[in-house]
């Protein structure tokens, strides 16, 4: 009698980690198996030039191609925010100097 329950526990679990699995397998998206599927290829392969090219083509589908754009966008705003700020400190600076060679020269003339 306790083989026969014991049996058929197993059983239910056994269904139960079966419809989990395929559920699993169901959930995943089109996007996820493309990538899989591409990581899978780039493991096999051992034409280095289509492994990076692949590899290129799974960050891009992840999305890490454009964290890399955002950071680099980030960086070159601030370079360009830094460069006006320099530049107008540049104007400041020319227009003090003409100012101090005008008042040198009214005093080397009296």
């Amino acid at each position: 009698m306790l083989e026969k329950l014991g049996d058929k526990t197993n059983a239910l679990n056994m269904r139960s980690m079966r419809k989990e699995g395929k559920e699993a397998v169901k959930t995943l998206t089109d996007k996820e198996k493309v990538v899989r599927y591409l990581g899978e290829i780039s493991n096999i392969t051992k034409d280095y030039s289509l492994k990076y090219d692949l590899n290129k083509c799974i960050e891009l589908i992840e999305g890490k191609e454009n964290q890399e754009y955002i950071e680099l966008k980030g960086a070159l705003e601030e370079a360009l925010e830094e460069s006006e700020t320099i530049r107008k400190d540049n104007y400041d600076l020319i227009a003090e100097n003409e100012y101090l060679k005008e008042r040198l020269n009214e005093n080397n003339q009296n």
